[in-house]
């Protein structure tokens, strides 16, 4: 009898626990900004919504970075794509612990965007390519755990009462990721073995000489596309109002110290990877459309403690976190759905418009909270600014099921 053959250990398999790795660090310094704004405004008077205008030069770089990714993955490859996010997001980190003053702060947030924008693009196209749908939802919730994880790192550097001891967690975050580029390099060599996954639709697209690529303009014009744009744009408002705005919210309105503060924007954070693991696992029973609208009634329900916890810290961070939970499906459900609300033909290219519009809504909405911050509402406000945006959200989304059915008529008549 032949001898049973050993299979062999292909380090290719390894891959996949990095790529989940590399979006655990990419959500790392995610939450360093509103976590430890308060710390930065009591040592540095840094000003008290100057967080906003650094999100929005992040989101600038986040937005060119949208743009220009396609190209630079073509050129580059996924890998060094990588290595480029993993850089970029060191330098931004160490240049934020040691900025001396709030200009050059500021100017740090363009290489994050750029670093987190190219990194995440190049680790998420790595993923369509390569793995199946349950890994993606997945990756979404690492990325949270992440972002926690980094707010959990800060708020354990804290001084509860001065803030100081945020530049040691700057740098304990700047050498996770430091080591992380270390195993992405030593891994590269690897990225290219992993087996592909091409929907057969695809083959047959790259195979028809005649076949003509999607533009922006003829997405757009595909109906519910722009309600879903706002849709993305809402949400991404209300995911980054409450990281940046929240820990501020709970120290000049409820009271807290700087480190209870810091850990309001954890707990969303927490809130936002328990739901998105749940949520993964929920895919395997229902709709898109169904854990969407779940989604929206636990926001809702998270915004209504958050008007009324005032006066109560505790009930405050309880609210950041089911509001965390409510936001889970918001962005995964809507891009899953994309083939079947605009077509399979057209969903690259409304995905794309899709981002665009979110990476807008980081660059717009926060700031224009620091205006209304800035008049006699001041940051009492915040709860209902965020109602708002998610009530536009809710209508939003019923409209883009209204326009997209015509395009699942279309569909089923072909």
């Amino acid at each position: 009898m032949p001898e049973k053959q050993k299979k062999k250990f292909e380090w290719w398999w390894m891959v996949l626990p990095i790529v989940y790795l590399l979006f655990i660090t990419f959500g790392l310094p995610n939450n360093l900004l509103g976590s430890t704004w308060p710390a930065l405004n009591k040592l540095h008077d840094f000003p008290l919504t100057g967080s906003t205008t650094v999100f929005m030069i992040i989101s600038i770089g986040n937005i060119i970075a949208s743009f220009t990714s396609d190209k630079i993955i073509r050129a580059l490859g996924h890998a060094k794509v990588v290595w480029l996010g993993l850089i970029l997001t060191i330098i931004a980190v160490l240049g934020w612990a040691f900025s001396p003053s709030f200009v050059v702060f500021a100017c740090f947030g363009l290489p994050f965007g750029f670093g987190a924008g190219w990194g995440i693009a190049a680790t998420n196209n790595f993923m369509v390519d390569h793995y199946r749908a349950f890994h993606l939802s997945m990756v979404n919730a690492v990325w949270a755990i992440g972002s926690a994880a980094g707010g959990a790192i800060i708020n354990s550097t804290l001084d509860p009462n001065t803030g100081a001891g945020y530049r040691t967690g700057y740098i304990i975050i700047g050498i996770i990721v430091a080591v992380v580029l270390v195993i992405a390099i030593i891994s590269a060599k690897d990225w290219k073995k992993v087996p592909l996954i091409v929907p057969d639709k695809v083959e047959d697209e790259k195979k028809d000489p005649n076949a003509k690529p999607i533009t922006m303009k003829d997405a757009i014009a595909i109906p519910g596309v722009i309600a879903a744009m706002l849709v993305l744009f809402m949400y991404a408002s209300i995911e980054n109002i409450n990281n940046t705005v929240g820990p501020t919210f709970m120290k000049e309105v409820c009271g807290s110290n700087v480190k209870s503060a810091t850990l309001g924007g954890t707990l969303f954070f927490v809130g936002l990877a328990v739901g998105r693991f749940i949520n993964a696992f929920a895919t395997l029973k229902l709709s898109d459309k169904t854990l969407f609208r779940i989604g929206e009634g636990i926001m809702l329900v998270g915004v209504i403690l958050l008007i009324v916890s005032k006066s109560s810290a505790t009930l405050a961070l309880v609210a950041l976190a089911v509001i965390g939970v409510g936001c889970a499906p918001i962005n995964p459900m809507l891009i899953h759905s994309a083939p079947a609300s605009f077509g399979a033909k057209y969903s690259q290219a409304a995905i794309g418009l899709i981002l665009t519009a979110s990476n807008i809504g980081n660059l717009l909405m926060p700031k224009l909270f620091s205006v209304i911050a800035k008049t006699s509402v001041g940051y009492q406000f915040y709860p209902f600014y965020v109602l708002i945006l998610l009530v536009v959200l809710c209508a939003m989304f019923e409209l883009m099921q209204v326009r997209s059915r015509k395009n699942k008529v279309e569909a089923a008549a072909e």
